[in-house]
């Protein structure tokens, strides 16, 4: 069953008062910080504030999960992707679904596939985890159901990357757009003592905006640096000699393309499509499935030839559905190749859905190899372990160590930014690997 289609959690019904809060105390002191952020929570809760949103932010380590188990009670769980969901029922309990899930009908076969038919909420609170990834029409959509009454608690952190957006909303908004620019709430700033290599290592970067180069290690666990003369191939090995629940970021797509056919060579694949069991990275929202969702493929059968573009139905393993994929890739110009998990370049649009339409099928998803992923792809995952790598150049690359602009209002570079969301995706372990 792809995450996607996870089952909605209970909810309070439309027209109820305010609901009690929170459960049982938990089994250790809460910080002044802490219980401050609970006391505003609950005076927003109780309606002293007219706002519909409250944000609960804070970097990793600071304790927002263990809030959001104090303050479930009658709240409709979500979060902005799939693998974020799965972690929030870890974390929090219940049954969270998808916000995609939850907000919108999803397109009926033939039609083109973009989620804005929104349905009637079910809750009138709902908690949406990993926020930061929301983008603008996103929000923008969520306003529907502010004006039926329904509330908003939005969880993340304002450090990660911004959302992948629209050109459009790039000259309307700035790259730098963020749904915690235009909410207020509490925000926790201090991680806990008892946080590990990781989490010291990623509170230095977002402390000084520089990558520690010395190990942080409690035994096997921790954060660990490596200065190696071939990163890509360092990086790869340290992969193929544990792959289990070990995730591969690197910034670059064409770094990743190497290092996912390294990869598959390896482990002796070697065909133009994925075995039976690879995983398969999704590289657009549609058909059930999200984007940065990782799937493990269950085989393939021939699809229609739309226009000029050869399609594949791509089965799932642990899914009922099967998915239209394209795999010709991006443009060959810009050095687009099979399974790059680009949009294929089509020459006619109009016509390609024209027949979309007559044929009444979805528009295929892009899809690609699911070894090593790029960071914005990770967002709201989590690993045991975690390799970050940079191939040669790429640290001292202009737009690696462009400016960005936090909600705050505070200028960091986009390095620091990048390497703190890649190493907080690791739970125990991170290694950091650069080219010297």
């Amino acid at each position: 069953m792809s995450l996607f289609d996870l089952p909605l959690a209970p909810v309070e019904q439309q027209g109820s008062t305010v609901l009690p809060l929170p459960p049982a105390p938990p089994a250790f002191a809460w910080t002044d910080e802490q219980n401050e952020t609970l006391e505003k929570f609950r005076k927003w809760r109780a309606r002293d504030s007219g706002s519909p949103f409250f944000a609960l932010t804070g970097p990793a380590g600071s304790g927002k999960s263990t809030l959001m188990r104090e303050v479930t009670n009658g709240a409709v769980l979500t979060a902005m992707t799939g693998k974020a969901a799965l972690r929030l029922m870890q974390c929090a309990g219940g049954t969270p679904s998808t916000l995609h899930k939850v907000l919108y009908w999803p397109p009926k076969t033939g039609e083109k596939l973009e989620f804005t038919k929104i349905r009637e909420p079910e809750g009138i609170f709902y908690i949406v985890d990993e926020a930061s990834m929301m983008g603008p029409a996103v929000f923008e959509h969520l306003q529907v159901w502010v004006n039926m009454g329904v509330r908003f608690l939005l969880v993340g952190d304002t450090y990660q990357l911004p959302p992948v957006i629209t050109g459009k909303d790039v000259e309307k908004y700035g790259e730098d757009y963020s749904v915690f620019g235009l909410t207020q709430g509490a925000a926790l700033e201090t991680v806990m003592r008892n946080a590990g290599g990781v989490l010291r290592a990623a509170t230095k970067i977002r402390q000084t905006a520089e990558l520690p180069e010395e190990s942080d290690l409690d035994g096997d666990d921790g954060y660990r640096y490596i200065g190696s003369k071939h990163a890509v191939n360092e990086a790869v090995d340290r992969y193929c000699a544990a792959p289990n629940d070990h995730l591969l970021i690197t910034w670059r797509n064409a770094v990743r393309m190497q290092a996912n056919k390294m990869i598959r060579a390896r482990f002796g694949h070697d065909g133009m499509l994925p075995d039976e069991g690879e995983p398969v990275l999704i590289r657009k929202n549609g058909q059930g499935f999200l984007n940065g969702e990782i799937v493990l493929c269950g085989g393939f059968e021939t699809g229609p030839k739309i226009d000029s573009v050869s399609t594949l139905w791509m089965k799932v393993i642990g899914s009922e559905l099967k998915l239209l994929v394209s795999y010709e890739g991006g443009s060959p110009d810009k050095g687009g190749e099979p399974f790059d998990g680009a949009m294929p370049w089509i020459q006619n649009f109009r016509k390609y859905h024209s027949h979309l339409e007559k044929m009444q099928l979805p528009e295929p998803t892009p899809v690609s190899w699911g070894y090593a992923v790029t960071a914005h792809a990770a967002q709201g995952s989590e690993s045991e372990k975690v390799t970050v790598f940079l191939a040669h150049g790429d640290d001292r690359n202009i737009n690696f160590r462009k400016s960005t602009t936090l909600p705050s209002g505070h200028v960091v570079p986009f390095s620091a930014r990048w390497l703190y969301t890649s190493l907080t995706r690791g739970k125990r372990s991170a290694t950091m690997i650069t080219s010297r």
